[in-house]
């Protein structure tokens, strides 16, 4: 049996059993730091006391030094005799001899020599020092304890505060302002005596805003009631902060300013409340799909070269960096880009061609229109599959461009932002969070397009444009963002990113994108958060400083020799900020860190509130409905845009045969890129090769829709039909029309067949890295070979 008193096998920790052992109890250890504190504290305070005595000594003694003679000082000394002989008790009335100054001997008693008038006036005499200097003394004392004790006291703090040894600063709101202030003013007066050398600095002031901006001689923005530093408006700044904590209010007053100086914004906003507060109908400008307010904008307003166009087409169509490597994107991009070349070319720029030639034409159509470019192998009909593949992540991006109204004079983003006249202007960039997934990639390819253009402008030192974002994230990933990050400012462009959390940025650039865009923003206006991620990183943005600390430990034991206290030093590196701070935060607070030399600090700001001046959303009238596209070249391929003529055998209401209405679903399935990637596209029918299918397209239609075989949606990659024999003619056409025959008269072709037999006859797998790369050249034809390796060039 166990012995009781045994250890369990896993022993828990102290912690977990309360107090720990110690050495001495409460009491004790309480005791003895109470009187070793009061030890401590009795011999700094007896140091005034010390000093009132010997200033009393010594005021006491120059003053009897200076007032008494040697006779008078005989007379109190012969007075302190008869004291001490009255305080023993002896005999009061013994004879006593006292010798007066003209050196007779007067006869008394030893009673009454106080008595004695020479005796008195000594005695006085020493009453009036010894008062006199107990006054100068307590004067001098107090003088010294008042300047003691505070010493004291602050040496004592300041032995156990924090030096700072090197890094970054906190300091408070006004010596922050301070600085700035002082900064400002100092490049102010060296630019006004640079620019207007003749002129006093109150003839400067005087001058029009307009010819002092120009210059370079105006006070810097303000953010959060701090100015930025001279010229630092264009190291871009960072708003950070949760919902309701007070980015809306800092954003504003930034845009106030704007319109204030004359300069123009580029504003993204979700929410409406600059446009409520800011929009003038005379001077600014809406782009948003379902506002009725939108300015009619087309792509080829604003691309009016092929380098724009493919700018263009990488904004409206987001990279998606999975398995395939972009292939897809990177296919529907050059599509965009060659459809919308051929229109300009011709004269035809409008979003009404570009969607009749491209995003509802059949794939036959856009075919004829692309021949001869690098997206001819795309949009083949030897590669149906593929080519819907493509469209469908076209359709799915580029949809919104179908809803932008045609009518009325024609905006231009570039013209507008090049239209520099001094005058405030602001292009609200809008959508809402309703229609955001319908919007995004239009609202992306709209700011993407004032970015590039600013840096098409002329050097200046100048600011001339603001990029503003109340949510970077709700975009897809901008292209010109980190471009325009690095060097809009030398060409007068500054911007302001509004994020709520890092996570969203990263989602949307990736951890290296998203970091690189952090770094390029100098100035970090840091609201409360509650992300603690975010709130880490926030940290780190304010700043680390190297520090040394003070340790102050004590020792006591049974004798007073053991008493004591050390104080130890230790340098470490810590942050200004912890995270806890930030997630703490109040609204309408932050902390701020400008470029440079300047130390960081917490700022409070007070809101302000801006009237409603306008609506903050006007609905639009909802687009006319879109009737597809009379062809009668539909009839003959059976592809997606036009759809297939099934007028020719089609059945009686109610007995529509079930390979057909399931042939119909598969096509409508393909035709919403909104619901459907393009990895996951699902083989609908095979193509037909030849001249002679075309012509007996109405007998094969329900063959063909009885040989569907679906791809598995565990196959990660589309694949294409591509025509066996194609250089043969009818000899490739019987090989098809045999093997469909084969597979139809299998129980489940899907299963039995629909394996190697499939996948070697009528598809082509673009799913490996090599195979992608070779695009068109593995369809079979010459003129898709050389095609793909265009293609490839172009998007890369």
């Amino acid at each position: 049996m166990a012995d009781k008193h045994s250890r369990p096998k896993h022993p828990r920790a102290w912690s977990s059993h309360g107090e720990a052992n110690r050495n001495s109890g409460n009491f004790t250890r309480g005791s003895q730091l109470i009187g070793h504190q009061f030890s401590m504290w009795w011999r700094g305070a007896r140091v005034p006391l010390f000093v009132w005595f010997g200033l009393l000594a010594a005021f006491l003694w120059l003053k009897l030094t200076l007032i008494l003679d040697d006779y008078e000082f005989q007379m109190l000394g012969t007075k302190a005799l008869a004291a001490t002989w009255d305080f023993i008790g002896l005999d009061e009335m013994k004879r006593a001899n006292v010798t007066l100054r003209d050196g007779s001997i007067y006869q008394t008693y030893m009673g009454y020599v106080s008595y004695i008038p020479d005796v008195q006036i000594a005695w006085a005499k020493l009453m009036n020092a010894l008062f006199g200097s107990f006054i100068f003394a307590t004067i001098g004392a107090g003088t010294f304890a008042w300047w003691f004790i505070p010493w004291a006291r602050e040496r004592g703090e300041s032995i156990l505060a924090d030096h700072h040894e090197r890094g970054v600063e906190i300091v408070e709101y006004d010596v922050l302002k301070m600085m700035l202030d002082r900064h400002n003013l100092e490049r102010v007066r060296a630019r006004a005596k640079e620019a207007f050398p003749d002129l006093t600095l109150a003839q400067v002031e005087a001058l029009p805003i307009a010819q002092r901006k120009e210059a370079g001689v105006i006070l810097p923005y303000k953010i959060a009631t701090l100015p930025f530093p001279y010229g630092f408006e264009q190291s871009h700044v960072m708003l950070t902060g949760t919902t309701g904590t007070g980015k809306t209010t800092l954003i504003r007053q930034v845009v106030a300013q704007a319109i204030e100086r004359g300069d123009r914004c580029v504003l993204f906003d979700l929410t409406g409340h600059y446009m409520e507060a800011f929009y003038d109908p005379e001077r600014d400008f809406v782009l948003n799909l379902n506002d009725a307010r939108c300015e009619s904008w087309s792509l080829f307003n604003d691309c009016h070269s092929r380098s724009e166009l493919v700018n263009a087409a990488s904004a409206l169509i987001p990279a998606d960096h999975g398995s395939d490597g972009g292939f897809w994107e990177k296919a529907a991009r050059t599509l965009l880009v060659e459809m919308c070349d051929n229109l300009r070319k011709k004269g035809r720029g409008t979003n009404k061609h570009l969607c009749d030639e491209l995003l509802k034409a059949n794939l036959k159509k856009i075919y004829a229109s692309l021949m001869g470019t690098v997206a001819e192998p795309l949009v083949s009909p030897d590669a149906t599959k593929m080519a819907q593949s493509i469209r469908a992540v076209l359709n799915a991006n580029a949809e919104a461009i179908r809803f932008l109204p045609d009518g009325g004079e024609q905006f231009s983003i570039k013209d507008w932002i090049k239209r520099d006249n001094g005058e405030a202007s602001i292009l609200f960039i809008t959508a809402q969070y309703a229609h955001l997934d319908m919007s995004r990639s239009l609202l992306t390819l709209w700011m993407n397009i004032a970015i590039n253009t600013i840096m098409t402008l002329k050097h200046t030192r100048q600011l001339r444009t603001w990029f503003i974002f109340d949510e970077l994230a709700a975009l897809h990933q901008l292209p010109a963002l980190e471009r325009g990050l690095q060097t809009a400012r030398s060409f007068g462009g500054a911007f302001l990113l509004g994020l709520h959390n890092f996570a969203g940025l990263r989602k949307t650039y990736g951890d290296d994108g998203a970091q690189n865009i952090i770094s390029l923003a100098n100035t970090n206006v840091i609201l409360r958060v509650k992300e603690r991620e975010t709130a880490e990183e926030c940290s780190r943005l304010i700043g680390f400083r190297k520090v040394r600390t003070m340790d102050e430990s004590y020792s006591y034991g049974a004798h007073q020799t053991r008493d004591a206290s050390t104080i130890s030093p230790t340098t470490k590196e810590e942050a200004l900020v912890i995270a806890d701070d930030i997630t703490s935060l109040p609204n309408l607070n932050a902390y701020i860190r400008f470029p440079e030399k300047f130390p960081s600090a917490l700022v409070s700001f007070p809101y302000v509130g801006f009237p409603a001046v306008a609506e903050g959303f006007i609905e639009a009238e909802p687009p006319p409905d879109i009737l597809p596209v009379d062809d009668d070249d539909d009839d003959e391929t059976g592809e997606e845009g036009g759809g297939p003529d099934i007028a020719a055998d089609r059945p009686e209401p109610g007995v529509e045969p079930e390979a057909d209405r399931e042939d119909r679903r598969e096509i409508s399935h393909l035709q919403d890129g909104r619901e459907l990637r393009a990895r996951d596209v699902l083989d609908v029918r095979r193509s037909q090769v030849g001249g002679q299918i075309a012509t007996t397209g109405a007998t094969e239609k329900g063959t063909a829709s009885g040989s569907l075989a679906k791809r598995s949606i565990d196959d990660d990659h589309p694949r294409v039909t591509t025509p066996r024999n194609a250089g043969t003619g009818g000899s490739g056409q019987q090989d098809a029309l045999a093997n469909r025959e084969q597979l139809r008269g299998s129980k489940d072709p899907v299963e039995e067949k629909g394996g190697e037999l499939a996948r070697r006859e009528s598809r082509m797998d673009f799913g490996e890295t090599d195979q992608r790369r070779a695009g068109g050249a593995e369809l079979g034809a010459d003129g898709m070979a050389r095609g793909s390796d265009d293609l490839d060039m172009d998007m890369d």
